[in-house]
């Protein structure tokens, strides 16, 4: 069986895209808001502070006087990240999507409904991440007392 899924032209495995297919996709990522090289600049300032963290772990006198070495270090990163993620998402969008797709999905997002969704889902997404949260909190809560419950934590 697994013999026959190898031998069989387009089992397991997709057509590699063409040029066009690669080019849609990539106007497609972009026009979607779904440019990972712009969302890694917002997780910068983030991965600099457990950068710093990690550091100071190992390195009792790290002080302000590293930041720009570790700041450097952060954005070279994240770029590389980003710019390999948007790559791969292009080759996906390419690979499992046919170009009439991709010209739809263009044509979405260069009408009203489209930009508005592009413009409105970063701060969809913090709400969604904000009350995932809140929830995640109350369920560790919940949790820790159901625990306790049944061990008798101290200081619960």
């Amino acid at each position: 069986m697994v013999a026959l899924a190898i031998m069989v032209p387009g089992a397991g495995y997709a057509a590699e895209p063409g040029a066009e297919q690669i080019d849609l996709a990539r106007k497609v990522l972009i026009a979607s808001g779904n440019d990972a090289r712009v969302a890694a600049i917002d997780r910068g300032l983030e991965m600099q502070n457990v950068l710093t963290q990690a550091l100071k772990a190992h390195f009792p006198d790290v002080d302000e006087s590293w930041q720009p070495a570790i700041a450097d270090a952060v954005q070279a990163e994240l770029k590389t990240q980003a710019d390999q993620l948007f790559s791969e998402n292009v080759k996906i969008y390419a690979t499992d999507f046919t170009a009439a797709e991709l010209n739809e999905m263009l044509a979405f997002y260069a009408s009203p409904g489209g930009r508005a969704l592009v413009a409105k889902t970063p701060a969809i997404v913090q709400e969604k991440m904000a009350w995932g949260r809140a929830q995640g909190q109350a369920s560790f809560a919940r949790m820790i007392d159901s625990v306790c419950a049944k061990k008798a934590c101290p200081e619960h």
